[in-house]
């Protein structure tokens, strides 16, 4: 029975401390990934992921004012600890040093904290990332 409780008491705290939320994996297509403005709602941020030059690189997405804007899920500061970003009653909460953003603040933020701008564009109803945009913050990850 006592060797049944310690793997039982390890896998809890694993399972409990992970620091990763899930995010949905996609692929490039040709050079560049592209979301569905159906899966965009207003103030909600969908938090997504890609594999490039073999790092995972995560990144939110988030419709403020009805205009689309997307983030690397990290910022200048705190990257190193690779926590990232969680949603928090109508602003953005650094998982690192618990700094809030309201959503409507994100795009205008310049400071060290902010997530880290991520740029991308609507086409009719596609919101689409280059790989190019993600070289530049694969940094970060």
């Amino acid at each position: 029975m006592k060797s049944l409780i310690i793997p039982a008491l390890l896998a809890i705290l694993v399972f409990s401390c992970t620091k990763s939320r899930p995010y949905r994996e996609l692929k490039f297509d040709g050079q560049s990934v592209k979301i569905s403005l159906t899966d965009i709602r207003e103030r909600k941020p969908e938090f997504y992921s890609v594999l490039i030059d073999g790092k995972k690189v995560s990144f939110f997405i988030v419709m403020v004012n009805g205009k689309i804007q997307s983030y690397f899920n990290a910022c200048r500061r705190c990257y190193p600890r690779k926590l990232g970003f969680d949603p928090a009653e109508g602003h953005m909460r650094c998982r690192a040093c618990n700094a809030k953003y309201p959503l409507d603040q994100l795009k205008e933020g310049i400071g060290d904290c902010f997530p880290i701008p991520l740029k991308g564009a609507e086409e009719k109803y596609t919101y689409i990332i280059a790989r190019d945009a993600f070289l530049k913050g694969v940094r970060f990850f």
